[in-house]
């Protein structure tokens, strides 16, 4: 389990949706539909694989720092945990690849609380509203090149995990009687699968130089749950004593949106790669339950970023070595609050620092802004950190003896 954010907009549907980009692709803005990489597996488009030859493992660990502020407070926070485990082999080298791993899809970690007057009394209430869980993504994909530069990928995936909520409500204000407050649990185990398919297409133009093209397409699918909701009661020291249950293994749907992306990237080989994405995901109006009210529009996601080398191959200066990269990604949050839409916008950067000939140490930065503090709605200013690690080495290749 792996919390990768503390923030009160995971409270609506499964939470946030995460990025499918590995630290390499997060330093160059989360781009890759149309970036083919011979270094560091392509999560994005599985169309790419081909161009990984060398069996490649590749994990990272996360972190961020979060500023939650409104019109009147603000509060800082900070979580962490495991990004990714992927890996990948080639099954014909440089015609099929595939690729396994994990990560996360979603992520729920909230605590809010909100004051309140009880109507038509001058009662004060507080509700203390917390909330924890999220999906995981294991996938499976694969990639075979068709020749002439054309390349074409499948994914699937499956989505499991749960979602808690629990609503806390406190008669008479939050530091009033202990033995008043009375509470609503929500937990819903979630599963489902999810295909993706992904096309792209290579051409020299110069001696070195590319020009590479990419799209992907994921079907909308649904994820299953089972929910259970049930009343509490909260002691003295605020420990939890379940009470009646509500509702038992009630079935519940959350739909996924389908996406669609393009993506290119001009690139001189081991030199320089520019690269650009646009995806937009179609979201339903309502995407979960009947009982849910949360409202959705489809979304658009922009990344621009650049990776360059000074010169691979200088004995004489490492630093030389190291790729570098930076990028700009743009997001439109999917979830509408109140008829108020929020987007994200954030800087990213990071590098790789080689080792052992093809393997590298991988860091990845973001500092970004999501929403605003008007409208009676939340901004919130972050930065995240990524530190992986990839190995790359050649397998099941029979050694001869002259």
């Amino acid at each position: 389990m792996a919390q990768h954010t503390f923030s009160p907009y995971t409270i609506n549907g499964i939470g946030d949706i995460s990025d499918m980009s590995l630290s390499s692709q997060m330093g160059t803005g989360e781009v890759g539909i149309g970036s083919p990489s011979f270094w560091h597996i392509n999560n994005v488009n599985p169309a790419l694989l081909p161009y990984n030859s060398l069996t490649t493992f590749q994990m990272g660990l996360s972190a961020e720092s979060r500023t939650v502020s409104s019109q009147t407070q603000t509060q800082k926070s900070g979580t962490g945990g495991l990004r990714y485990i992927a890996f990948s082999f080639p099954i014909i080298p440089a015609k099929w690849t595939s690729s396994i791993g994990f990560l996360p899809y979603s992520s729920v970690n909230y605590n809010v609380i909100a004051n309140d007057i009880v109507a038509g009394t001058t009662t004060p209430v507080s509700f203390n509203f917390k909330g924890n869980g999220g999906i995981t993504q294991a996938y499976f994909s694969n990639g075979v090149a068709l020749g002439k530069g054309l390349t074409i990928g499948v994914k699937t995936s499956f989505l499991f995990g749960f979602v808690e909520k629990e609503t806390t409500t406190f008669l008479g204000g939050e530091d009033f009687f202990a033995p008043l407050a009375s509470g609503l649990f929500e937990k819903t185990d979630y599963r489902g699968f999810k295909l993706g398919t992904g096309l792209a297409y290579r051409k020299k133009i110069a001696d070195k130089k590319f020009l590479n093209l990419g799209m992907i397409f994921d079907k909308a699918s649904d994820l299953t749950g089972n929910s259970l909701v049930r009343l509490e009661r909260k002691s003295g020291s605020n420990t939890a004593i379940p009470g009646d249950t509500l509702v038992n293994n009630q079935k519940e749907i959350f739909s996924l949106p389908s996406e669609l992306g393009f993506g290119f990237s001009y690139e001189k080989l081991n030199a320089y790669t520019i690269s650009m994405d646009i995806k937009r995901q179609t979201w339903k109006q309502f995407a979960g339950s009947e009982s849910s009210s949360q409202e959705y529009r489809s979304a658009l996601i922009v990344g621009l970023g650049m990776e360059f080398i000074p010169d691979y191959t200088s004995v004489s200066s490492y630093f030389k070595r190291i790729r570098y990269r930076f990028g700009f990604n743009y997001q439109q949050v999917p979830y509408v609050l109140n008829g108020n839409t929020i987007n994200d916008f954030g800087i990213n950067f990071g590098w790789t620092l080689p080792f052992n000939t093809v393997s590298g140490l991988d860091l990845a930065f973001k500092l970004g802004q999501r929403g605003t503090k008007s409208n009676d709605l939340i901004r919130e200013r972050y930065f995240k950190f990524v530190l992986g690690a990839t190995i790359n080495d050649k397998w099941f290749e029979r050694r001869k003896y002259y």
